[in-house]
């Protein structure tokens, strides 16, 4: 197997692989950062309903901070990501779960709605900078096993997305909104904590650029390819993004509290971590071109259920839901990687960026008229015709020849 980078030595596939081959310090340590970003992300969730109320919002003002929100914590992505490919960023990686705990926890403590977008506006662009570099390095941390790499960054966030929706429901429904001040000190501790760690690293420190992978100024850059990742995950994130924000308001309208709308949203974001963990353990490099096509098309079919179920069965068909859309996640942002080498930070972050800001945003504009359908549940039938076109684009995906892996 040849490397993927000048610095990376061939790897012997007779010897057993050492502990460190399988789960290098430097991704396990990231994605703990992954869980506080996403942790800080996600307690907003079963909050919206709750938001709308505490700012006296009328008409679709809170829809348009939930896109506020949603599109400050995507779309700065490409920027990071751009930018990341060309300069070393790596301070952002300790330094966005601090920023973002702080702006989410400030918004507890005002009453002005100007303020509050303005913390949100700054907290989601602290969350949004800490991706594109984390992701990379945990992909080229495992250049044999890049999926596993991007694998175990993506569970580590979505074990933070399934916190978040409980802790943040929780702390709500014990002190009010004023309770989300609280996450500032534990976001503090995550940053000091991921920066003294990050710091004795030497593969932060003074890592260079290898230059087989830096995307340098005047270089064009490929952009049909990166538009391809971008449409594919895009129609991933409509469905994934969607779920959550759809129960929040179903189930509000129905007298549910916080805290039990978090629960079941953290059933919906956890089997989103348990497919990317999944993903990790059993599939190989080889097989994520045909991942790719199949897993959005299956996810087609407990989306439609969803329409139909309650209960017990419907907990089931949420959960089928988001471990299809969790196993293809991981593999999208790696094969993006080994598709466009020289701009692997701006790859991710059309993956994990600019695809949850459009996504997320098309899915609010639907979730929007939710509550005016006779049959809200209905909902859920745009989601698995989205599911369904993820799979069908990504047979426009091209192979990647085995001595590139």
């Amino acid at each position: 197997m040849k490397s993927t980078t000048a610095d990376q030595p061939a790897v012997d596939s007779t010897r057993p692989l050492r502990l460190r081959e399988i789960l290098p310090g430097i991704v396990a340590i990231i994605a703990v950062g992954h869980t506080a970003v996403d942790t800080v992300a996600s307690q907003m969730q079963p909050l919206w309903p709750e938001l709308k109320r505490y700012f006296s919002l009328d008409g679709s003002g809170i829809y348009w901070m939930i896109i506020l929100w949603t599109s400050s914590a995507t779309f700065a992505q490409v920027v990071f990501g751009y930018l990341s490919d060309r300069i070393r960023l790596d301070c952002l990686i300790w330094l966005a779960p601090g920023v973002a705990a702080i702006c989410v926890g400030m918004m507890g403590l005002t009453d002005s709605v100007l303020v509050a977008c303005l913390l949100m506006a700054v907290g989601g662009v602290a969350i949004a900078s800490f991706h594109p570099e984390a992701a990379t390095l945990c992909g080229t941390a495992m250049p044999g096993h890049r999926s596993r790499g991007i694998s175990i960054f993506i569970a580590g966030g979505f074990l933070g997305q399934t916190c978040g929706p409980l802790y943040g429901g929780l702390v709500v429904r014990q002190f009010g909104i004023a309770g989300l001040s609280c996450g500032i000190l534990w976001g503090l501790v995550a940053m000091f904590g991921l920066m003294a760690v990050l710091r004795t690293r030497r593969e932060i420190q003074h890592r260079p650029l290898p230059s087989a992978t830096v995307q340098r100024r005047g270089d064009p850059l490929p952009w049909q390819m990166l538009s391809l990742i971008l449409a594919i995950q895009t129609l991933r994130v409509i469905g994934a993004t969607g779920v959550p924000l759809a129960l929040a308001f179903i189930l509000d309208a129905r007298g549910v509290d916080p805290f039990r709308i978090g629960v079941q949203q953290s059933v919906f974001l956890g089997g989103i971590g348990m497919g990317g963990l999944i993903c990790a353990m059993v599939f190989q490099q080889r097989q994520e071109r045909r991942l790719l096509i199949g897993l959005p098309v299956v996810g087609t079919l407990p989306f439609l259920l969803l329409t139909v179920t309650r209960g017990w069965p419907m907990t089931i068909c949420i959960t089928m839901a988001a471990i299809t859309i969790g196993m293809a996640m991981p593999v999208l942002i790696s094969y993006g990687q080994q598709l466009v080498p020289a701009a692997q930070r701006l790859a991710s972050s059309m993956a994990m960026g600019v695809s949850w800001g459009i996504g997320g945003c098309l899915a609010t504009i639907m979730v929007s008229q939710v509550n005016q359908w006779p049959h809200p549940e209905f909902i859920f039938i745009p989601f698995a015709v989205t599911s369904l076109g993820a799979g069908l684009v990504s047979l426009g995906l091209p192979r990647i020849p085995a001595a590139a892996t």
